[in-house]
Order: structure tokens, then sequence, then C-alpha cells
């Protein structure tokens, strides 16, 4: 199984907020830069990447300032609204699907991510149209990536508006779509009472990339956050800290056979301290 790499999109959100308050491109690549300075230090060999981060820095400059670092893409993450209904924006959501695609194949990763988005409305859906709206999408964005070698993959969505994060839900939209995967995520089936381990055992063979996450209830002040079917507010917690058994995750999926990638998604410890963080997180697994 492959060493993790590093989640940095709580670390980008800082840079990206404070661009989109002073719109200085300046300070926002230096502040890229500084974020992947920590990153190197700290020991990871690759980053998952966003389609926030290549549409502000651009594409070759993303390239260029991980080739710089020593770093890789261990992925390329992608959002859209894809379970909108309307026809109109229909080819032109695909088409932004398969653009994602050239990204991902660009950057050098294999692994492609959607993201689906909950836009405006969306409580006015079934559940079961909602997920068989996003399969409508993904069919030929799927079809387009395979072409590049590209694994398709989707995460039990966190946004519980979308209806796709029990086991059941997830599993009805990949057997709609032919080869699409799972990111398996290790926290997100909590908000909806299941159990990290069964949901595992479920999609085993099904899984084309792991996000590690920790959670906890959120501390005050939260700005990223998750609502679980009870109502409790949830967050990322800092590798160890909550209520996931990493550990004992990462050993049942050795014992699956998993040897796909996998990505420790990272917040910074309650101390603040960047640097520390990120080395205790580097050194978790290996623990």
């Amino acid at each position: 199984m492959k060493k993790p790499g590093l989640m940095t999109m709580t670390m980008f959100l800082r840079i990206y907020f404070k661009f989109q308050g002073d719109h200085d491109e300046e300070e926002l690549v230096e502040g890229y830069e500084e974020m992947l300075d920590l990153v190197q230090a700290s020991g990871f060999k690759s980053v998952d990447v966003t389609s926030w981060e290549v549409a502000l820095l651009g594409l070759e400059r993303v390239r260029k300032m991980l080739d710089d670092h020593g770093l890789s893409a261990g992925s390329f993450i992608a959002f859209g609204e894809y379970a909108r209904m309307d026809a109109e924006g229909f080819d032109a959501r695909v088409a932004q699907g398969k653009k994602d695609a050239d990204t991902a194949a660009a950057l050098g990763t294999d692994v492609f991510m959607l993201v689906p988005q909950a836009q405006e409305g969306i409580g006015q859906y079934a559940p079961e149209t909602i997920r068989a709206r996003m399969a409508q999408h993904w069919k030929p964005i799927v079809e387009y990536a395979k072409g590049k070698n590209l694994h398709v993959v989707v995460e039990d969505t966190p946004d519980l508006r979308l209806h796709f994060c029990k086991a059941a839900d997830v599993m009805d939209v990949l057997n709609r779509v032919e080869g699409l995967e799972l990111v398996y995520d290790t926290a997100n089936m909590t908000l909806v009472g299941e159990d990290p381990l069964e949901y595992l055992k479920i999609f085993q063979g099904r899984i084309g990339y792991v996000h590690l996450k920790d959670y906890r209830p959120a501390p005050a002040g939260s700005v990223l956050a998750e609502y679980a079917q009870d109502g409790t507010k949830m967050s990322t917690a800092p590798m160890g800290i909550g209520m996931i058994h990493i550990r004992e995750i990462v050993e049942a999926l050795k014992n699956s056979g998993y040897d796909g990638g996998m990505t420790m998604e990272f917040i910074v410890d309650d101390d603040g301290d960047f640097p520390s963080s990120l080395k205790r997180t580097y050194d978790f697994i290996e623990c």
C-alpha cells in the first residue's frame, strides 16, 4: 500500500479567503509557495490538488511549483453541481467534467475525484432523483476519463442534502455508472450513524482512493464543519485526536488487499503550530 500523501485543502483555503479579500496575486503565489515549503519540510511526497487551485494559479504554475518542491499530485479534486436538473446546462457540466479529467491527466495523477455540490433549492427533490441525476452527469465523464487511464472516484459526501453518504445510497450510484469507484473516507459515514469498518467491508474491491480523516464535534468558531443526522456539528480533527480509529482502519485496508493511494486530511493542531502539526501527521501512521 502506498505511503499516504497530504490533503492541503484547509491550508489552501486560508490563502484563498485572503485572496478573495485583497485580490493580491503576488501574495497568493507567495502563500502557496509557503504552503508547499511546509509540506515538503514535513516529509510528504504528494498532495491532492483541487480545481480551485488550478483556477486561481493556472495549471502550468501549479505543475511547476509542485515539481520545484519535489511533490507529485496524489489526486485531482474537481467540484460541480452534478445534481442540477436543468437540461440547458447539462452539456456544459459534462464538458467541464471532461476538461477536469484532462487537467488530472496533465498533473500526472491517475486519480480524478468528482465532488458533487448541493445547489440552492436541492431540498425540493427526492433523494432517488438526486442520485439518478448525478449518475446521468457522471456516466459520460467517467467514460471519457477512463480513456485516459484515470481512476474516477466519488466520496461518500458529508453534505447530507445530497443523500449520498449511507453505504446503500453510494452503492446505488456506483452500480449505475460503470467504472466509477469510491473514495473511502474514514469519517463521513459516521454522520449517518454507519461504522467505518463495516463500510470498508461493503465496498471491498470498489475502492479507488482513500481519505484518512479524523473527526470530532466542531470546536467553537469552526468554519469548516458538517452536520450529522442528529444535528451534531462535526469537523475534521487533528490526526489521532478525534473519534476515528485511523490505525485500525489502515490495518484493515492492508488486510483487505487494498494497494491504492491514500491521503491524510490535514488540519492544524489546536496550538496552531503548522510545522509540528504537519510532522506529527506525517509520523502518525508509522507510529
